[in-house]
Order: C-alpha cells, then sequence, then structure tokens
C-alpha cells in the first residue's frame, strides 16, 4: 500500500487518511485476505476467524438480495448493468469491503460501454465528503504489476463549483498538462497521472501515461459536468471506527474482536499441539531400528542372524511411512537378557475435551464482540442458554445484517446514479425519461424472526386488520389470484367437512335416543 504522505506531497493535498489508519488497513489485510494470525506470531496457528465472520455477513447480507431499476429503456439498460454487479459470482466483493473497512463501487468507459470496477480501502485515498459522506474529492490508485517494477495511476477526482475551488498545486498539474480549466460548474474533475516504481509501498517516477498501453486512451484530464458528487458507490462498514473516529474510511467488522480473536487462535494452537504431543508412539532402542555392528560397521548378515534371527538386509530396509511415523529410536535398552524391555508405548490421555470447551468460550466472545448470533461460530449444542438470551443473541445478529444492508443500500444507489450519469456519455444508448424507478428487496428471514412475525399477522388476521389473501400473498409468495383461489378451495373443503361431520353426529344423535327409547320398553316389559 502506498503511503498516503507520497500522494499529499505529490499533489499537495491533505487526504483523510493518517497513520493508525494507514497501518490498520494493512493489517487488517494480512489477517483477513491473506490468513495471517493477528499476533503476528509464526508458531500460532489461525483459524482464519476475520475471513470466516466478513464471509458469513457478506452472505447474509446479500441473501436473496434483489434490485430492480425500472421504468423506461434507460432505466433497462441500467438494471442489466445492476444485475452484473449484484450477481452471486460478486457478492465476494462485499467480504473484501467488511474486512477492509470501505470500498468504492466505480463505473469506468470502455470504448462505448461502460463497466464496473471495484476499489479496495487500500486503493482509495478520500480527501473530503458532503454532509451525506459522498465523496466530494478523493484519489484511487489503479496498480499494474510486471516482472521488474509497479505501475500506478492515479486517479485523482474533485467536485468544482467554480474557479475558488482549485487548489494550488492542482493548478498548476493542469498548466503542465496544457489544459485549461473547467468551463462549467458544478463538475467533477478527473486527473490522471502514471508513475513507476520498483516497490508496491512506493509511488515512484512520474511517466507519460502512454507508458502502459493499458493506459494509452486514457485522458490526463477530463471533465464531467453537473456533477455534485463523485460518481461511483462509496461503501462504509456501519460500525465505529475506534482505530481513527475522524477518519471516513470505516473500520473492519472484526476489528472490535481481535484480542478475542488472538485468545481462539492461541487456544487451537494448544489444542493442535495437544492432538500432535498425543500421537500414539512406540519408543523403541535405536539399535532395533537400524542396528550397526562394531565399531558403528554396517552389521554382516551373520551377526544379524545371531542378534535378531533375520538378515542384516531386512533390517536396513526403510521403514514404511506410517511405520515411520509410529516407531522412535531412543537409548532404553536395559539388556534383553537380564530381562530389561526394549520398547516403550507412548499412548497418553488427550485433554482435547477442556482445550474445546475453552475454544468455544472465546469464540463466544467473538460472536459477542462483532454482533453475531450464538452458534455462528461456537458450537450451538453447546450453547446453554436461557429462549429469552438465544432470541436476544439473534437479535444482534439482525441489527448488524441491517445495518450492513443499509449501507449496501445507499452504495449501490450512488452506483445507479453513477452509471446514468454515464450512460450520456455513449452513443446508442435510450435518452433518460425522467427519474428511474429503484426497488430492493432484502431476505426478511434474515431480519425478522419468522415465527414471531408470523404470529404478529396470524393476530392481525383475527382482529380484521389484514386479510387472508394479504397473508398467503406474503408469507407463501403467490399472487393475488392464486392465493384467492387457494383460499376458495380451502373454505370448499371446510364446508364439506363441516356437512359431513354434522350428518355423523346426527346420526350418533338418533342411535343414542333409539337406545334410550329401547331400553325404556324394556324396562316396561319386565315391570308388566
Amino acid at each position: 500500500m502506498i503511503e498516503y504522505n507520497q500522494i499529499e506531497a505529490e499533489l499537495g493535498v491533505q487526504t483523510m487518511m493518517t497513520d493508525r489508519q494507514q497501518a490498520a488497513i494493512q493489517d487488517w489485510y494480512r489477517v483477513a485476505i491473506k490468513g495471517e494470525p493477528c499476533n503476528r506470531d509464526p508458531d500460532t496457528k489461525a483459524l482464519g476467524l476475520p475471513a470466516a465472520i466478513c464471509t458469513e455477513l457478506a452472505r447474509l447480507t446479500t441473501l436473496e438480495l434483489e434490485v430492480h431499476v425500472q421504468g423506461s429503456k434507460r432505466a433497462d439498460w441500467i438494471d442489466h448493468k445492476m444485475q452484473k454487479v449484484i450477481s452471486p459470482r460478486r457478492r465476494r466483493i462485499l467480504a473484501v469491503a467488511l474486512a477492509l473497512g470501505s470500498g468504492a463501487w466505480k463505473p469506468y468507459q470502455a470504448g462505448n460501454d461502460i463497466g464496473v470496477s471495484f476499489v479496495s480501502a487500500d486503493s482509495i485515498y478520500p480527501i473530503s465528503t458532503d454532509v451525506d459522506g459522498d465523496l466530494t474529492e478523493a484519489v484511487f490508485i489503479n496498480r499494474i504489476q510486471d516482472s521488474d517494477y509497479v505501475y500506478n495511476r492515479l486517479e485523482w477526482m474533485h467536485v468544482l463549483t467554480g474557479p475558488e475551488d482549485y487548489h494550488e498545486k492542482e493548478r498548476s498539474i493542469i498548466e503542465s498538462l496544457d489544459v485549461s480549466i473547467a468551463a462549467e460548474y458544478p463538475c467533477v474533475q478527473v486527473i490522471n497521472l502514471a508513475y513507476v516504481s520498483s516497490s508496491k509501498d512506493s509511488l515512484g517516477t512520474r511517466i507519460p501515461l502512454a507508458t502502459r498501453p493499458e493506459w494509452a486512451d486514457v485522458e490526463p484530464v477530463a471533465y464531467l459536468p453537473g456533477l455534485t458528487k463523485i460518481p461511483c458507490g462509496y461503501f462504509v462498514t456501519p460500525i465505529v471506527n475506534t482505530v481513527d473516529p475522524s477518519s471516513e474510511m470505516g473500520a473492519a467488522m472484526f476489528a472490535p474482536s481481535i484480542p478475542e480473536i488472538i485468545d481462539a487462535d492461541v487456544q487451537f494452537t494448544r489444542l493442535d499441539w495437544e492432538y500432535e504431543g498425543g500421537e500414539l508412539a512406540v519408543d523403541l532402542d535405536e539399535q532395533y531400528l537400524k542396528p550397526l555392528g562394531e565399531g558403528g560397521q554396517p552389521i554382516t548378515d551373520t551377526e544379524s542372524l545371531r542378534r535378531f534371527g533375520v538378515p542384516a538386509e531386512a533390517l536396513n530396509q526403510q521403514l514404511a511411512q506410517h511405520n515411520q511415523r509410529i516407531y522412535r529410536g531412543l537409548n532404553i535398552n536395559t539388556g534383553i537378557a537380564d530381562g530389561g524391555t526394549f520398547y516403550q508405548v507412548f499412548a497418553p490421555s488427550l485433554r482435547d475435551s477442556n482445550y474445546l470447551g475453552g475454544l468455544n468460550q472465546y469464540l463466544r466472545h467473538v460472536e459477542t464482540k462483532c454482533g453475531l448470533s450464538f452458534g455462528v461460530l461456537s458450537q450451538v449444542s453447546e450453547v446453554e442458554k436461557t429462549a429469552t438470551e438465544i432470541i436476544s443473541s439473534r437479535q444482534k445478529l439482525y441489527t448488524t445484517v441491517s445495518d450492513i444492508q443499509a449501507a449496501l443500500e445507499d452504495a449501490l444507489r450512488g452506483l445507479i446514479a453513477a452509471l446514468d450519469f454515464w450512460a450520456d456519455q455513449l452513443d446508442g444508448v435510450p435518452a433518460a425519461a425522467g427519474e428511474p424507478e429503484i426497488t430492493f428487496k432484502w431476505d426478511d428471514s434474515i431480519i425478522i424472526d419468522r415465527q414471531t412475525e408470523m404470529a404478529q399477522w396470524q393476530a392481525e388476521l383475527q382482529m380484521g386488520l389484514r386479510s387472508k389473501v394479504e397473508y398467503r400473498q406474503h408469507f407463501y409468495g403467490e399472487d393475488e389470484a392464486t392465493a384467492q383461489k387457494a383460499i376458495a378451495a380451502i373454505q370448499e373443503e371446510s364446508v364439506a367437512t363441516d356437512i359431513l361431520q354434522g350428518v355423523l353426529t346426527g346420526g350418533n344423535q338418533n342411535g343414542n335416543q333409539d337406545n334410550k327409547n329401547g331400553n325404556g320398553k324394556k324396562g316396561g316389559d319386565k315391570a308388566r
């Protein structure tokens, strides 16, 4: 990751990045993307909890996610682009954003078409935002690495409301490129600068854009008229950034639980050593593994037959792999002739249940700190909680996922607005026809306790606040016609059942009456 102070020195601006924030992003990348232990101890075996947390939250957030843009031919074009962005194959990108604290979906022009790229937090340097948290100035890094060098392209995007918004060095760069300043305001000014370096952590030396064929068609300066924010979907995790509260880049979703993650990794390392150290073994005297003759010379067949009853060739054969693992050579011979032993069996009792119990406790602490419910990481069978505590635990997960969904929806709305802008720059794209209709559908079962919701609906149904049709549409996913048909069939079946029950009940009543009459007659005959 390029140090932010190099960007600031090169462009003459002050970014929102700080030493602590940049160090944290690099650390989050190390543990969540590369899978290294949080405590930096090479002897610690990492469970991979940071990646697991972000992956699961990304899955729950985007489960059955649907985004639709409707209302015009232009809207259909945007909708087609959005379906690719939210496809299951690309949803994994959200896990990266959750792991690094922020990220941006940014459209780019490719010939007469528009693509969407994702820029992770380690390649975004925010400079300013508006009151809604949308980026108004930022630097994005595009990196190409070959065998010897790293090529960096700085894409400096700045919202200009008038000539007074220019930075001093910004003007000098514009003049050096022999480009005039913006002709109309507001607009977004885009400055592209290329650099080459021998290190991925260094910005390097400035070079022409055409040095790389991939950037040969990129304009050094461009103006995007009418925009009051950078055309992208900027996503920030919905948790408090305890690393740097002043930063607009957010924090990793697992950041609050890093101390507990370290405890879990250390406990897992202990457990792994318990299994490895307690492995069955047979300790043999070394002479019985590969015996040697006098003076350390290879044993002869005669000597081997005398001592062991097998030829030396058989003794010198390489042990099978599993035998090499079981048999260990030690100097333990006390003399067979004197009644001593030449082997010992090593088979200690494992303490794995104690280690597993401790590990499960650490995992529960991680779940609590990250806003997860019990059982996401820990063994749910061992969670001895009351029903109220379990519901409270699940509610934490519902709240966490709901907050992420809200942040993601804001980012995707920003991306839709950016795509709408870029559509005007292309030939052949239908013209805009008013504001597009944007709808988001999330999987409600993740956020809402389904049993509780059904009970609430049934109560409202009894009070006449909802209809049976609405109930079936909501819980069974039926359209109105299908719901009405199903209700009618149920009602017909219910009427038929009532009629049959009535017939059967009536027959039994008559029979009972006849029995009563008959008994009365018998009683009368007997009396007479």
